[in-house]
């Protein structure tokens, strides 16, 4: 039982790691190359990003954290599933760095993935997670729609 709960807890820390360590690059390199009709854009989602890897790194050990990312990742799923369809480039890293079609998507997915594993660590209740599930079903469109009208008044 032991050796379950220091798995679970490596995971969840090495987990956090890489999440806090994705969310600062993308935060400082969208600063330093963002998009110059969104620069204003680009900069509120930077500190977006910074905030929530400092969140991260201080409540890593709290269900309602991951469950935070979680929805997160749904939505920028939403955003990158857009991007991926129609071809177009993610921009998640600014406009420096582009990335292949579907490697933000392939990202996302995995990271809301890998968050409702650490969830299901923490054992959250089956309504908890029914909620969570319909809450991130409606923050992948929410992403989608927003790219929709992002990419149309033209990144």
């Amino acid at each position: 039982m032991m050796t379950q709960n220091n798995n679970e807890w490596l995971f969840r820390g090495v987990l956090a790691v890489v999440v806090i360590a994705l969310l600062m690059t993308a935060a400082v390199i969208k600063m330093i190359y963002p998009s110059p009709l969104l620069n204003g854009f680009f900069l509120i989602i930077s500190i977006f990003e910074i905030a929530l890897a400092i969140g991260v790194a201080i409540f890593w050990g709290r269900w309602q954290m991951w469950a935070i990312l979680a929805l997160v990742f749904a939505a920028w799923g939403g955003y990158s599933l857009y991007a991926a369809i129609f071809g177009l480039p993610c921009l998640c890293l600014g406009v420096a760095v582009t990335l292949p079609h579907g490697t933000s998507l392939i990202a996302n997915i995995l990271l809301a993935a890998f968050s409702w594993m650490v969830l299901k660590d923490f054992g959250i209740s089956r309504q908890k997670a029914v909620k969570m599930a319909l809450c991130s079903s409606f923050l992948v469109l929410v992403g989608f729609f927003s790219a929709s009208f992002l990419y149309y008044i033209k990144l």
